[in-house]
């Protein structure tokens, strides 16, 4: 009997012990979410981290609170919170949080069908894009006919995908109209061209009285000995040289836009047209380019239907290497800044007998090559074409055949050659190959060059949906992060910048496409100082500051509302910044720097990369964007 009580109370004992274990272990409930809110922007990834999963730890209720702090650029700070709405959608990204990934996004959408303001409800609609499925496609094609919300849910749509995201953007295109129908046709073609094959099925062949009927330079039976590229051709594909750059990844078109339709392939005639034609045109040229081009085992194809093909951002000096191959009469050639030509044909015809690479449409100035250096035809060329100024220079398979010569313009043989355009590649209805293309941009010492060309966002990759064109500015409207394709070591950069009460951007420099420049690169702070929800930051949180790192004296900023302008010059480890005529930074990062901050922004050791604006959701203006490479 003794033994049965003992054994009973050492039962009781151990459960009110267990009990009481078990209240003492229970989570900690997580701090309010405006409590973790203000600890944002952080120093640390961890820091981050944790506040973020704080976050998450409250639902969907705290979500949607989280995302009722936002306010309209210029009404008050909550650039903290946009902080935090970004931490929460990558924290949700990562592998292993379905669920959570879910819920926000039910979360975001209900915040946004809430929202007051419709900048705010841009915001909320990007994000809603990073992490969105099927799920929020309908909810977000409710803004499909809004003429602010249309972009960015248009970009949503097309980085979520799918067949769900294809059927919406289907049933409103009828009813889209102006810009709004531009970005929805753009947005089907993007999602045509990530649902497409890889490989087109061959057409059935062709009798050769059928193919002269429809008017091709080569019957059906030449086509035919060239129409697909082999597999072992794909052995001849390289990688770029030191100092070059891919113009054709071998993979699809990414970089490259087709030619818009006459009068517009006249770069004189595109420079007085309107953005909204160009736009227009834009679509319907990109969807002839991706019916009749096509990368293939490495190699960029051209079937013999439809026009050319252009890079998608304009060059100024160059060189330029390119490997090609055209079937018996083919007949082709590369444009140099929008005009043409370095002529591409086959020697066999006697009027091409002189051979290619030279300057075809040239009448004061030689158009003829020095030699005919050209391989027999089905047989792979090589051109190096080197351009500085107006004058060109062009090797063929090693052989010098055009030297220094000035290449006129053939648009208006009155005027001197563009300082900067696009390259294309130009057919004349045969089948044409290319492989290898690659372009070694040679800076104009002493001599600014655009980065932007005050029409669209050739050059630039990222968020290149928040940033648009407008009367020869770039506006963030607002945006996200958008950096310049190529990569820059030393360098002048000079730009206008005009700010909305509160607004928030940043200058990337030295920075990777992929990261917080802030910490992975360099960032160049570009802020409303008089703003007052600003008061209380940090030194070398101001504008002008290498954030983080260098303060920057304060009090040379215009009134908002009001055109600044701005240079940055980086040379090696010292860093200079103009504003309005006075140097706000002048510092040797070497001697800025401390462990710690090294740490925390690895970033500084980088000797070159890409140049951005990091937008934090406030409309700015930006013009005059220029740069000159390797400053004095």
């Amino acid at each position: 009997m003794l033994s049965r009580r003992v054994t009973f109370m050492l039962l009781i004992t151990a459960t009110v012990l267990c009990a009481a274990c078990a209240q003492g272990t229970q989570a900690v409930p997580p701090a309010p979410v405006k409590d973790l809110v203000a600890k944002m922007p952080t120093q640390t990834p961890s820091e981050t981290r944790d506040v973020c999963a704080g976050i998450v730890a409250h639902g969907e209720a705290g979500i949607v609170e989280l995302c009722g702090r936002l306010v309209p650029p210029g009404t008050g700070f909550d650039t903290q919170t946009r902080y935090a709405v970004e931490g929460v959608v990558t924290h949700v990204s990562r592998p292993g949080a379905e669920s959570e990934r879910k819920m926000v996004a039910r979360a975001l959408i209900s915040a946004l069908n809430k929202a007051p303001d419709k900048e705010v409800q841009a915001f909320l609609i990007e994000e809603t894009g990073r992490i969105g499925g099927k799920e929020t496609i309908a909810p977000l094609s409710r803004y499909l006919q809004d003429s602010r919300l249309c972009d960015p849910a248009v970009a949503a749509m097309v980085s979520i995908g799918g067949p769900a995201a294809s059927k919406a953007l289907k049933a409103a295109l009828p009813s889209a109209q102006g810009r709004n129908r531009v970005a929805v046709t753009q947005a089907l073609e993007t999602l045509r061209a990530k649902e497409a094959p890889a490989k087109t099925p061959p057409r059935p062949a062709e009798s050769q009285s059928q193919s002269r009927a429809r008017g091709d330079l080569v019957s059906a039976p030449e086509r035919n000995l060239c129409q697909a590229a082999p597999a072992s051709d794909s052995a001849g594909v390289q990688s770029p040289p030191e100092g070059f750059v891919a113009l054709f990844n071998g993979k699809d078109l990414t970089g490259w836009k087709g030619l818009l339709a006459g009068p517009l392939d006249n770069p004189i005639r595109r420079s007085r047209a309107s953005t909204e034609t160009l736009a227009t045109a834009q679509v319907e040229a990109d969807k002839d380019m991706k019916a009749h081009w096509q990368a293939e085992n490495g190699i960029l194809v051209f079937d013999g239907k439809g026009r050319s093909i252009c890079t998608g951002r304009d060059y100024g000096d160059f060189e330029m290497l390119v490997d090609w191959r055209i079937p018996p009469g083919g007949d082709s050639g590369i444009y140099l800044r929008g005009s043409p030509q370095v002529q591409i044909w086959d020697p066999a015809n006697p009027a091409a007998a002189v051979g290619s690479g030279g300057l075809y449409n040239n009448k004061k100035n030689p158009s003829k090559p020095l030699k005919c250096a050209d391989k027999p035809v089905g047989e792979w060329n090589t051109f190096r074409v080197k351009m500085v100024g107006d004058r060109v220079t062009v090797h063929l398979n090693g052989e010098l055949v055009t030297d220094n010569v000035v290449l006129e313009n053939y648009w208006d043989y009155s005027r001197p050659m563009f300082p900067i355009g696009q390259i294309e590649l130009q057919n004349h209805g045969a089948p044409l190959y290319f492989r290898n293309i690659f372009i070694r941009e040679i800076p104009r010492k002493g001599e600014w060059r655009p980065l932007f060309n005050g029409r669209d966002l050739a050059g630039w990759t990222g968020d290149t949906r928040g940033y648009v064109p407008e009367n020869g500015n770039l506006v963030c409207r607002p945006g996200g992060n958008v950096y310049t394709e190529q990569e820059f070591a030393d360098f002048r950069l000079s730009f206008e910048f005009k700010l909305t009460p509160g607004a928030n951007n940043g200058l990337g420099i030295r920075a990777p496409l992929t990261g917080d420049a802030a910490y992975v690169g360099m960032e160049i702070q570009i802020l409303d100082d008089s703003a007052d929800q600003y008061r209380n930051l940090k030194p070398y949180q101001y504008h002008g500051s290498i954030y983080g790192v260098v303060p920057a004296k304060r009090g040379f900023q215009k009134p908002v509302g009001e055109w600044n302008t701005e240079e940055v010059i980086a040379k090696g480890k010292h860093i200079t910044v103009m504003l309005n005529g006075t140097a706000i930074v002048d510092a040797d990062i070497d001697k800025a720097l401390t462990p710690a901050t090294m740490d925390q922004h690895p970033g500084l050791k980088r000797e070159k990369g890409h140049i951005g604006f990091l937008g934090h959701d406030s409309v700015v203006w930006f013009r005059n964007i220029r740069i000159m490479e390797k400053p004095e």
